[in-house]
């Protein structure tokens, strides 16, 4: 009845929030990733360095491994995973191990920009303009790959010269270009519970980023984003914790794209009242009458910063 988080990397705070709730469930958590050079991976009870993703034998490793441990619950932490994940998880369900992730074609349809485009579209969710060729492209615009996470397969485009670097790498069929949008970007932390309703989502301003992940955040009460949370829950099949990341100017929603899976400042919003650690463990334990949202603390500033890690080989 273990847990395991996989991809650990740098997700220090994460860990440390799913310890607490493990230790108080008398659940041991491990750790895994593919270097052992991941920090995240010594804050748990133990921790293993599995293949690389798209390693052959990763399935049969982490099958074999969590036997050994009575691990029945897989936590994935990045789309790495989820995609993985995705094409593996009845096998890992024949073998009494759960992945604790949203439906499958929910994975799928999130995490190809593509495809998630085209849903948006067809239920009136508001995305970017998306310029469907090239004539129609004006500046500054974004591209981005079908599948990119964070700042990996995003680009920022102000002149058609950059465009034209750009598409001596890609093909013009392989990127989505839309619009670029000058206004606040919010990422929404929401957790879904049974039936893939929503139980509670804390909107927070990214105030400062690098490399695609926000190190400065602030909890902000924005009923309109909270509303989307929940009017997504009736397009996808959700489960657990999920990201949205909007762009909000006070009147209109332009959503940019939807990540189900934990993000690297949640933790801003699991210090606010979202308690996404400890409900999941609550849904895994079917003990859904356990999760009860209280106040929601808003304009709760976090700034994240590096701590250094020391152990001997």
């Amino acid at each position: 009845m273990n847990i395991i988080v996989l991809s650990v990397s740098r997700k220090v705070q994460l860990i440390k929030s799913i310890m607490d709730v493990c230790r108080a469930s008398s659940r041991k958590l491990y750790c895994a990733d593919a270097s052992d050079e991941s920090p995240a991976l010594y804050f748990a009870d133990d921790f293993v360095i599995t293949p690389k993703i798209n390693s052959n034998n990763l399935l049969t490793y982490l099958l074999n491994y969590c036997k050994r441990n009575n691990i029945t619950f897989i936590l994935p932490t990045s789309d790495h995973d989820l995609i993985f994940l995705t094409n593996v998880r009845e096998e890992l369900l024949n073998n009494d191990i759960t992945v604790l992730m949203s439906d499958s074609s929910t994975i799928n349809n999130c995490i190809s920009k593509f495809k998630f485009s085209e849903i948006c579209n067809n239920n009136n969710i508001p995305t970017p303009y998306i310029y469907s060729s090239l004539n129609d492209i004006k500046y500054p615009c974004v591209g981005k790959l079908n599948v990119s996470q964070a700042s990996k397969g995003v680009f920022y485009i102000n002149t058609h010269e950059d465009l034209e670097i750009l598409l001596k790498k890609y093909d013009f069929s392989e990127l989505i270009f839309q619009k670029y949008i000058d206004s606040q970007e919010y990422t929404i932390d929401s957790f879904y519970g049974k039936n893939g309703k929503l139980v509670c989502a804390v909107p927070r301003k990214r105030l400062r980023v690098i490399d695609g992940e926000s190190i400065i955040s602030e909890t902000a009460y924005v009923p309109e984003l909270i509303d989307l949370a929940d009017q997504l829950s009736s397009i996808f099949n959700f489960f657990g914790h999920v990201t949205i990341q909007a762009f909000f100017d006070g009147k209109k929603i332009s959503v940019i794209e939807i990540n189900p899976r934990f993000g690297g400042a949640s933790n801003l919003s699991f210090n606010a009242g979202l308690k996404s650690p400890e409900w999941i463990l609550h849904l895994i334990n079917k003990k859904d009458d356990l999760i009860h949202v209280n106040n929601i603390k808003y304009n709760l500033k976090m700034l994240r910063y590096s701590q250094d890690f020391f152990y001997e080989m």
